[in-house]
């Protein structure tokens, strides 16, 4: 799931191919797009109400552009697997998908699917030439004129990329798997989940760990965070039917 940019709709997708498009408010389904695959990750196009960028297990990634009656869809392959993150920073794209790390310069309006561009492929992590390698989460952070690209592995920790050179500015391992992952809003922490025993939230400065919340876990499988009240707070999913919301600071 993921809200738009104002928080005026939310976008959903599920096993079934299909991506839905709520209105908050209303709570009413505005549209729906059914693909040739189901998608793994959702981005809203900053600034923009009405589109939506959607990784998808085929490997390509769909652009959705919609009004309250209809919707479009424009597709491209972007890697030879399953796209498993993807987000993005103006006209530049991030796009992940097991060890292939992707840096896009995109124009959606030029041409029927827009214009993509590859600027980069970054390096992968140190791996074995038989190991898995999958990304749980990709991130663009500016402070100033400073951007850079948080990228969290599965297995292999947390790198982050200076987005004018794309030297690696960090390199840090976990000792648990990371399912899923979130950035606060001002840059400064980052909340890992594992699918062993709950939540962590770090310090992306230093990688420090802050805060640490455990919960029943239930099946060892993917569980969502997300921070929330401008980063005060996150809600996390649960494979037993609850969903939990922390404070951090307290």
């Amino acid at each position: 799931i993921s809200f738009s940019p104002r928080a005026k709709y939310l976008a959903t997708a599920a096993t079934d191919n299909r991506i839905c498009i709520w209105d908050v408010t209303s709570r009413k389904l505005l549209n729906r797009y059914h693909g040739s695959s189901y998608a793994l990750c959702l981005a809203w196009v900053p600034d923009f109400e009405g589109h939506l960028l959607c990784g998808m297990l085929d490997g390509y990634v769909v652009s959705l552009t919609f009004t309250p009656k209809t919707i479009r869809a424009r597709g491209l392959v972007v890697h030879t697997s399953a796209v498993e993150a993807i987000a993005v920073l103006g006209t530049r794209v991030a796009s992940g998908s097991r060890r292939e790390l992707r840096v896009w310069e995109w124009q959606p309006g030029v041409g029927e699917k827009g214009r993509w561009s590859l600027i980069r492929e970054l390096e992968e992590p140190s791996t074995g030439c038989h190991e898995d390698v999958s990304i749980a989460h990709v991130h663009w952070m500016t402070a100033g004129r400073l951007t850079r690209l948080a990228v969290v592995y599965v297995e292999h920790g947390v790198r982050i990329f200076d987005a004018k050179t794309w030297k690696c500015l960090q390199d840090r391992q976990h000792d648990k798997p990371i399912a899923r992952a979130d950035v606060s809003v001002d840059g400064e922490h980052l909340a890992l989940a594992n699918p062993l025993s709950g939540f962590g939230i770090y310090s992306l400065e230093s990688g420090d760990l802050v805060r640490a919340f455990g919960h029943e876990v239930g099946h060892k499988r993917a569980t969502p965070v997300k921070f929330i009240d401008s980063g005060k707070a996150i809600i996390g999913g649960t494979t037993v039917g609850e969903v939990n919301i922390w404070d951090i600071e307290t």
